[in-house]
């Protein structure tokens, strides 16, 4: 640059000469020539630089992965001891509800088994999660061209094998319990009897475990599970708290008075170590049919389930008094109970450990509350109809007085639940 001949001459308004512009486009062919050459020279360069970049770089990240791999050695997850990884996974259980038998769901325990060797191998090694269990049974499809369900879908089993398959994951989920008490609940939703097939490969598992069952919840189709009523007291001799859930609808096809003589004779109501007892959809009428310790249940739910306003499923008040009669050692009682009765009919019910009651009931319940000792009682819970009328107060107010007699325990907690009918 410093051999241009009008270097003077630049950033000015000199005009050159012919013979100077044929000088200057000489000067300028050979710059840019040069330019060229620099440029091919640079990319050179970069080119030699650009590859030992990537080797830096390479070697940079088989370091990184490296230091990463050697830290994890040490890092406090892999080191925290069995006995203190056995109690974080037992946190991770559900709270509400048994742990759920399904391969689909990301749900402890089972989700535990996939994430690493160690883990896998602590929690198949932890009794504790194992020992509830919650199945929920889906009901087979009417015909094979049925779409409305899942299961003939060219990627799952058959119905009879996913039953099997179902039947043998919870024969091992169940092994892995060791000699622990079971929580189990079944649930088979349905309004026909097609339940039993599929729930009977389980029940097969499941009955060899029955020393062990210390809570037992069944719901849906009574048909579906009258296996379990065939079983004894002694078969059954941890059971403390059976939950039977039988839908109203399964009367059709399974007699009401049928379902009650199984009922007296089944050994879920038997054990020596009955506790809680919960029928929630089903009428008492003989109760004193039933071989029940009554004097040793502490929590006790009739005729109701929580909420419930099934149709047709009345306790005549003489019946549930007749049943509270002799449960004095209650201490939670939920029960429904309706219908006119005569004063006399009515058993005195002494229930000196009582907290909580619920009563379902109808507009006038007076006989039923006027022959209740509670002088523990702490919470009272009452559902019942529409009390908008004047009638409706009067006959609550009536029916409740007896609740608050000197000798009746401190009600701390009263909640009043109507149910509004239909708007005309």
């Amino acid at each position: 640059m410093d051999s241009f001949p009008h270097s003077s001459s630049l950033n000015s308004n000199y005009i050159p000469l012919d013979e100077e512009a044929a000088l200057i486009k000489a000067y300028l062919t050979y710059c840019r020539r040069r330019l060229e050459e620099m440029k091919a020279e640079m990319d050179g360069a970069r080119g030699q630089a650009e590859l030992k970049l990537d080797s830096i770089k390479l070697e940079y990240d088989r370091l990184y992965d490296h230091i990463e791999s050697c830290a994890s050695l040490i890092t406090l997850p892999r080191r925290v001891p069995d006995d203190v990884l056995q109690e974080i996974f037992y946190q991770t259980l559900p709270t509400d509800r048994n742990a759920l038998l399904d391969k689909d769901k990301s749900e402890a325990p089972l989700i535990l088994t996939r994430i690493c060797r160690q883990w896998r191998q602590v929690a198949l090694t932890t009794p504790r999660l194992w020992s509830t269990i919650h199945i929920y049974f889906k009901p087979r499809p009417r015909t094979p061209n049925d779409s409305s369900t899942d299961l003939l879908r060219s990627d799952k089993p058959a119905p009879q094998n996913q039953e099997e398959l179902r039947a043998i994951a919870a024969l091992q989920w169940l092994k892995r319990s060791g000699d622990l008490p079971l929580h189990i609940s079944l649930v088979a939703h349905s309004n026909e009897s097609s339940y039993l097939p599929v729930v009977n490969p389980c029940l097969s598992v499941l009955i060899p475990f029955s020393s062990r069952w210390k809570s037992f919840a069944i719901e849906g189709h009574s048909q579906s599970f009258s296996r379990i009523f065939a079983l004894g007291a002694a078969d059954l001799r941890s059971m403390e708290s059976p939950i039977l859930d039988f839908h109203s609808w399964t009367y059709g096809n399974f007699d009401h008075y049928d379902l009650m003589s199984s009922l007296s004779d089944c050994g879920l109501l038997t054990p020596p170590s009955l506790r809680r007892l919960s029928i929630p959809r089903i009428v008492m009428t003989c109760p004193s049919n039933l071989s029940v310790k009554w004097k040793q249940i502490t929590h006790l739910e009739f005729g109701a389930s929580s909420g419930s306003r099934s149709k047709g499923m009345i306790m005549p008040m003489c019946t549930a008094s007749e049943i509270l009669h002799v449960c004095t050692g209650l201490v939670s009682c939920r029960i429904k109970t309706a219908g006119s009765a005569l004063y006399g009919s009515i058993h005195p019910m002494q229930l000196p450990f009582l907290r909580h009651l619920s009563l379902e009931a109808g507009e006038y319940f007076f006989p039923f509350t006027d022959k209740l000792e509670v002088p523990g009682l702490q919470e009272f819970d009452l559902r019942g109809d529409n009390g908008a009328s004047l009638r409706h107060n009067i006959h609550y107010k009536t029916s409740l007085a007896p609740l608050f007699r000197p000798e009746q325990g401190s009600i701390q907690k009263l909640v009043r639940h109507c149910y509004l009918g239909p708007r005309s």
